[in-house]
């Protein structure tokens, strides 16, 4: 039983690993734990549904009754495998009030490139439509910002949000702060969903250190909003949500967590894909021009064409001479009365 329950334990940990090192870096450091329904349009990942916490390896948001929104890395890796979506929880180790939806199709940007996650968008369709009436409070969708709104809200220096169920530590970079259990892991992943706050800062600004040949047009960078709390992303909260809010204090999707070069480092903001470009796309998947039925046709008559525009009445002359003959009896009735 003692070899059996070291043996379980061993490959839960490398179940954890194998996670971990399969992903682009993108995880929460320096974040906090978040309070039930505050990310309601966030959603897990999963590879098996028995076990939503030891297999959780991405996220995503909720941006319609039955699509989702992740990054093209982590549609991928399901390399044709079932996953599923966990909605309505922020807890991994409590999930029995969530919904745990089968994915029934992903579809990855056309013009995705996995060698340096150019178009890092795909969209995830559910196998039947979320009951929100179910979850209440605990899950919505989320708008995304739109291409005409990108020049009002993504300026430099805004606040923004992130949120994610991956590593809170990097025992890579910062061995002192992890624990001897911890060490295993090589890093801790909680099971409360974490939020941090960022700020929105240019990818080549003065200070960055990211080669300017891997920032494309599809690319934005969030960065910690000071140098004393270095949040960022990291393993496990790829395809999380960048958040900001609206004039109308709504929550609106940004970005989405793509990737970066280490974990809270120096020089290295993270690396998210930016919705608005992609605008256009994700309104002709979610919403789809109808497809006219063959009833709904318009009827087309054919009208014969004629030298005028006025139609003849083809029965005035007739009407004339049936007068006429009325005409002509009356005057002989009269004239034979007189005689």
């Amino acid at each position: 039983m003692k070899y059996r329950a070291k043996l379980y334990c061993f490959l839960s940990l490398w179940s954890l690993l194998s996670i971990a090192y399969a992903a682009p870096q993108a995880k929460i450091i320096n974040g906090q734990a978040v309070a039930d329904n505050q990310a309601p349009w966030q959603v897990a990942l999963i590879s098996n549904n028995q076990q939503p916490y030891t297999s959780h390896f991405c996220s995503a948001s909720i941006v319609g009754d039955k699509w989702l929104v992740t990054a093209a890395h982590c549609a991928e890796r399901s390399n044709g495998k079932p996953f599923y979506a966990v909605i309505g929880t922020t807890d991994l180790l409590n999930t029995q009030k969530s919904q745990t939806i089968l994915i029934k199709q992903r579809l990855v940007h056309p013009k995705y490139n996995s060698a340096n996650f150019d178009n890092d968008i795909a969209l995830l369709e559910l196998a039947q439509n979320i009951d929100f009436a179910a979850c209440s409070q605990s899950c919505k969708a989320i708008n995304w910002l739109k291409a005409q709104d990108e020049p009002l809200y993504a300026v430099v220096g805004t606040k923004a949000w992130v949120h994610g169920w991956g590593v809170i530590k990097d025992c890579k970079q910062d061995i002192e702060a992890c624990t001897a259990q911890e060490k295993v892991f090589e890093a801790l992943y909680p099971s409360k969903l974490q939020k941090a706050a960022l700020k929105i800062e240019h990818c080549l600004a003065q200070g960055s250190l990211h080669n300017p040949q891997q920032i494309t047009l599809s690319m934005m960078c969030a960065n910690a909003i000071d140098a004393q709390t270095s949040s960022d992303t990291c393993e496990g909260d790829s395809g999380s949500g960048l958040i900001i809010y609206n004039n109308f204090f709504e929550p609106v999707l940004l970005g989405i967590t793509s990737w970066g070069n280490g974990c809270a480092q120096q020089g290295y903001a993270g690396v998210y894909t930016r919705l608005a470009m992609f605008d256009d796309w994700l309104k002709s998947i979610i919403y789809p021009e109808p497809i006219p039925k063959e009833t709904e046709k318009p009827i087309v008559v054919e009208v014969p064409k004629t030298e005028s525009a006025v139609t003849e009445d083809t029965t005035s002359g007739s009407n004339v001479w049936w007068e006429l003959l009325i005409l002509l009896g009356l005057t002989w009735f009269k004239r034979a009365k007189t005689k």
